[in-house]
């Protein structure tokens, strides 16, 4: 479950890390939530224990960050079974190669 974006900047230099306090509501005390934080050209992945309501993390460059809570990395993808798709994958192979033999012999005959 995503819970919220955070975008966070700051104005003047800075050097080092900073520790960012990000605000959850009640109910997320002791829980582990994962903050994902976009670093450069890739994502940053954290695991943070909310304490407080709120996740604190040492962080060395500040932007957008988004708050999960609940299984960690948000589930994607077709949950059906795939079985099924290779089993009809696999007829639909069979009736193209029973069709060309077909035609291969269709035409020996003319």
């Amino acid at each position: 479950m995503r819970y919220a974006p955070h975008e966070v900047g700051i104005t003047g230099g800075r050097s080092g890390n900073v520790e960012l306090a990000l605000p959850l509501p009640q109910g997320y005390g002791g829980r582990q939530v994962q903050v994902w934080h976009c670093k450069a050209d890739h994502v940053e992945k954290m695991t943070l224990t909310v304490s407080g309501n709120r996740a604190t993390g040492l962080f060395s460059s500040l932007s957008p960050f988004a708050v999960f809570a609940g299984s960690g990395t948000p589930q994607t993808g077709d949950g059906s079974n795939p079985w099924l798709w290779a089993g009809l994958g696999a007829l639909a192979l069979a009736a193209l190669g029973g069709l060309l033999l077909w035609r291969r012999r269709a035409a020996r005959r003319t």
